[in-house]
Formats: structure tokens, sequence, C-alpha cells
């Protein structure tokens, strides 16, 4: 205080009477100001502020599929954003209390925004805002509580809050007909080797490796099926891609193989077995002698495909760059060995080559697996997402043998599926069928020991077998396929896949247990199967698969309805039959039962069928059925 007199008494000695008059008008001035402020805040006349930046979790998700099939991204080459939890988060210091006033500054216009307490069905309470008797609820709310998706899109006019009631979509097929032989429709749009739980591609067989129910890995007939049946579909429907034929042997002059070490040598022979030119090589069995291809590849054809021959033991190396930095080396050698993770790269056994076998690597699928299993599955996650072949440098030679048609493509289509039907093949049981080798639960309690079978299984078996012969004309696969059958009439109880509801209509059980689930798309699959075989055999020979699908068919028509809940469609019938809950389909699954019911349209001219898939379709955007 003695401060502020000693300078107003200097400020009387020292300045006029006149500009003491203007300093304290100025000062009267500033205070009518400041308390018109005041009021207009007491008013609620505050403009508002800009919306938070505070970021809730996102809405797209991990999905579990059985993939993100028919999937779109709404955001195309926009720039997208996800929605936040509240669009605007500016408080005073009353914190949430009833009437709290917020600002936001737009066009100069003043907007009032009160706060207001929201009850949710008298049991929880959310905050609202009320603007003009309007209210408005967190977008964040709206999501989880009806399940819808939205974000924020971002192009060159600005923004667009976008809303869909799911971000699944479903297949539409080019023509109106099925062809038993040619694409399996929507598994063109799968990757079945880039699912989380797919933990790598085999080298003794070349197909995937579960983990979805079991961490130590097994062959899962299913994924092994969906795998060829994916690549198939991507075969006979997307360019074939670049070739390059790295070394065909053929040409004896200009190869740049180079053997290293006392003893080892490389050099081009002509094969009579194979009828054909091949590099042979020998290290002398030191570890440190080698012979070397060099490659120094730089495009996008990191699918490497070679013959190879070892007389016993023996290693081909491949040395890839990644990023334009780091080095890694994948190693497939004679061993068993799934997959072993080393600091610079890992290894796959091939298994012993008793005879010429052609190989086929993903070198990116090969190298993102391992590095995954090293790094852990949730950990360092957008590192892995940024993983990028830069270039291919050279392939390794150890051991003694012969290599061929050393070949680098853009994609392994083809042997991707001859893979996966060599393997259902080779895998069939006497009974005809492919066993589940782990246990597999269920929520409500019920188990299904190892060795079960599936007619999902059984029907995907189906359709990948009948493609193989009609691509090779080998009598093999179709033999195989035709023995398939037999478990379609077997009980569920008597380790089959057959479930009769009430006593009537035959249904084929995806998880056959007692008392039956009646899974529809497991149900629609084996008829698909079914389909396919009887659609490939001689005319003659197509009795018992038509009998088969004739009988799917008839309780398809009778029992579909069940699964239609009016704004989605219900994965089973374990509610009528385990006296629970309802099983409610989620979207992917919705999304499987409107692709393949759009598949039953194709082959079956009932009109009836075209209504339900309509109806199921609308629900996609939130149609739902009439009240009463």
């Amino acid at each position: 205080m003695r401060i502020c007199w000693a300078f107003w008494l200097k400020m009387l000695r020292y300045t006029s009477r006149w500009n003491v008059v203007v300093i304290f008008c100025l000062g009267a001035m500033l205070f009518m100001w400041n308390r018109c402020q005041i009021g207009r805040f007491e008013n609620g006349a505050l403009p508002v502020l800009a919306s938070s930046t505070r970021q809730h979790r996102g809405f797209e998700g991990d999905l579990p599929v059985e993939e993100k099939v028919g999937k779109k991204d709404d955001t195309s080459d926009e720039e997208s954003e996800e929605i936040t939890d509240s669009l605007v988060e500016e408080s005073d210091e009353n914190g949430g209390e009833n009437g709290k006033k917020l600002r936001q500054e737009s066009n100069n216009d003043a907007i009032s925004y009160k706060n207001i307490d929201v009850l949710v069905n008298g049991e929880s309470k959310i905050q609202g805002r009320i603007e003009n008797k309007e209210v408005y609820v967190p977008f964040s709310f709206i999501r989880d509580y009806f399940e819808i998706e939205g974000k924020i899109v971002r192009d060159d006019f600005g923004k667009q809050f976008h809303v869909r009631h799911t971000n699944y979509e479903y297949f539409t097929p080019k023509t109106d007909t099925y062809d038993p032989h040619g694409s399996f429709l929507w598994f063109l749009n799968y990757n079945v080797e880039g699912r989380s739980r797919v933990k790598c591609i085999t080298g003794v067989d070349e197909v995937p490796i579960s983990t979805q129910w079991g961490p130590q890995g097994y062959r899962y007939p299913i994924q092994i099926a969906q795998y060829g049946l994916s690549h198939f579909s991507m075969w006979v429907e997307r360019p074939k891609g670049v070739v390059k034929v790295v070394d065909d042997c053929e040409k004896t002059g200009s190869q740049e193989w180079v053997a290293e070490g006392k003893g080892a040598f490389v050099k081009n022979v002509y094969n009579a077995e194979r009828k054909s030119r091949v590099m042979e090589f020998n290290t002398n069995g030191s570890p440190e002698n080698f012979v070397t291809l060099p490659f120094a590849s730089s495009s996008k054809t990191y699918v490497l495909s070679f013959d190879i021959f070892f007389k016993s033991s023996g290693s081909v190396s491949i040395k890839v760059e990644v990023g334009d930095t780091k080095t890694y080396t994948l190693v497939y050698n004679t061993s068993e060995t799934l997959v072993e993770i080393r600091q610079d790269g890992a290894t796959y056994g091939i298994g012993l080559t008793h005879k010429c076998r052609r190989i086929t690597r993903n070198l990116w699928i090969d190298l993102n697996k391992a590095l995954r299993e090293k790094l852990g599955r949730k950990k360092d996650t957008k590192k892995r997402a940024k993983l990028r072949l830069t270039e291919i440098q050279s392939l390794t030679l150890q051991g003694e043998g012969f290599i061929d048609n050393v070949t680098l493509m853009e994609n392994g289509h083809k042997a991707a599926f001859l893979a996966a039907a060599r393997w259902l093949l080779k895998n069939q049981d006497q009974k005809g069928g492919w066993g589940i080798p782990v246990k597999r639960k269920l929520k409500t309690g019920a188990e299904l020991e190892p060795g079960w079978y599936s007619a999902m299984a059984q029907g995907q078996a189906l359709s990948i077998l009948t493609r193989a012969y009609h691509v090779t004309k080998d009598l093999e696969y179709l033999n195989a396929a035709k023995r398939a059958t037999a478990l379609f009439h077997v009980k569920s109880k008597d380790n089959g896949i057959l479930a009769i509801f009430m006593n009537k209509f035959k249904w084929y059980e995806e998880y056959p247990m007692t008392p039956s689930l009646f899974v529809l798309n497991g149900f629609l699959y084996s008829l698909m199967g079914l389909y396919d075989l009887k659609m490939t055999l001689p005319s003659e020979q197509r009795s018992e698969a038509e009998g088969l699908f004739k009988d799917g068919m008839t309780s398809l028509r009778a029992m579909i309805l069940m699964y239609d809940s009016g704004s989605g469609t219900i994965y089973d019938l374990r509610h009528l039959t385990m006296d629970v809950e309802p099983n409610l389909a989620r979207w992917d699954y919705h999304a499987t039962h409107v692709n393949q019911l759009t598949w039953v349209t194709m082959i079956d001219s009932d009109p009836f069928y075209k209504e339900v898939l309509k109806r199921w379709k609308g629900y996609f955007k939130g149609i739902r059925a009439k009240h009463n």
C-alpha cells in the first residue's frame, strides 16, 4: 500500500491535472469493460473453444479372420482422423457442474452450450451438452451403445464426419453365375499367411502353422484349405506379375556362381534324369566353405523359387536388405525345424530332399513372421508394420547336390495353392477326414477333444481338391474328394459331422458336439464343397454328393430364418439347444453369412433366398425388421 501511495503522490507532483484525469478515465473504462465480460460469462454468451485433440481408441480394431474381408477404407487417398472422446472439452473452475458454460469461436458468431447430465437407462450417467433445447451426447457413447462406426475425414474441401453402421462390406460377384472350378468368390481378398494367428509357413510342406487354439503351433486343416483357396483365387483372377529368371542353368557361360574355400566347387553339368542342365555344387563338408550367386534385385519380386537336391544335409541362405540399411539372412536347411529365430534372421527347416524338390518361399512373409516372433506379438507394432524388403542380395549354398531354375517372382499363388492341395491329399485319414489336432472349448463349457472333425474342413477340402484335379488332371485329388464324403453320413455322437434338427432336417456340423450347435457358416461351407464335388464328378458318379447336397439345401430352406435377428444374423442355434442366450454374429460373420447367401442365390433360383439376402444386406446400413 505504501508503494501505491508513493506512486500516486509522484504522479500528482510531476503530472498535470489533465493527464491525471485521462488516466482515471482509462482506468474506469477498463473496469467497466471487465464487468461486461463477466456479465457475458454469467449469461452464457461466451464463444465456444476449438475442439479437443484428445483421442479414444481406434474403431477398426484387430479382426480375428477371418480377416478384414470386404472391409472398405472410407478414406481412400484422403487423410483420416479418429473421432475424439469429446468434441469440446474446456471448462471453468467449477468442474462438471450442471450449467457450466463452454466457449467456441466460429465465424465470429457466439454460440452457447451448457453441460447437462444424461442418465442412461436409470443406471449410469454421462455428460452431454444442450444447445437451443437440443441435447447432444458424446459420439464415444453412441459408438459403443449402438455399435456404429465414425471418423473425421479430411480432404481438399475441408472436414466431414463419416458415420457408418459397420465398416464391413459384403462381397459383390462380377457375374450372376458360379464356376465350381473358378475363383472361390470372396476368398480372392483373403491374406491367410498375414493373419496374426499364423505363426509361419512351414518349410517342410509349405503350409501355414496356426496358433489360434494352441501357442505351440499346429497344422489346422481349415486354415490350410483357406490358404490354398485364397491363392488359387488370386492366381486365376489377378495379373501374373513379374517373373525374373535369375539362372535356368542352360547358358553355360553366363553364370556368376562363385565357390569359396578349399575343395569347394560349382559347375554347370547335364542331368540325364531331369533332361536339362543344372548347377552341381560341393562345399566339401566344411562350414567355412560356400557357393554363392549374387542377385542384387531391388524390385518387388520377393518370392523366390528354385529346384534343389541335397545328397545329405545342406542349406540355402538368402541375404536380404531391409529399409536400405539393415541386412538379414534367411536360412533354409535340411532339418525338420519349424522356425528358429536368430539375431540376424531366421532358419526354416525344409527336411531332407530324397529327390529334387521345388521350393517356393515368400521372403517378405518369412522375415516378417520371424521378426514378429522375436519382438513378441504385441510389441513394436509400428516398427514391424514399416518393414520392407529393399534388396535381395545373394543366394549361398552349403552341402553337396545340385540346384536349378532359380527364379524371382512377384507372387507364388499357384505354388501355394498346390502345396495346400498336396498336404490335404497326403494327410487324409482312413475315415476320409482331416482331424483337428487340438482341443476346442466353447464358452458354454462344451469341449471337443483332439481328433474331432469339422464340416467346414471337409467342405473347404472338397473345394480345393476338386480345383486341384481340374488344374492337374490328377485323379488322386478327385478320389480323395470322393472319400471325404463318408463323414457326412456319420452322426456327431459317433465322431462324425451329421446332426439332425428336430429329428427331421440334416445339418453338417462345424463343431460336432452334443447337444448340437447348428453353426450356419460352417454348414454353408460344407454345401459349397458338396456342390463343387457333384459338379466335377462325371454324371454317373454324382448320386452320393448330389444326395448330400440336396438334403442340406432342404434343411437350409426350412431353417435359415431361425438365424435372422431382425437387425443382423445369429451365429448358431445354441439358444434353442443349450438353453443359453443367443450367440449373435459379429459384423465380420454377418458379412460371411451374406457372402455365402449370395452364393446360394447364384446356384438356386428360389426367389425366397433373394428376399432374405436383400434384408440381410440392409442390416449393414441399420435397416431393421418392422415392429408390430
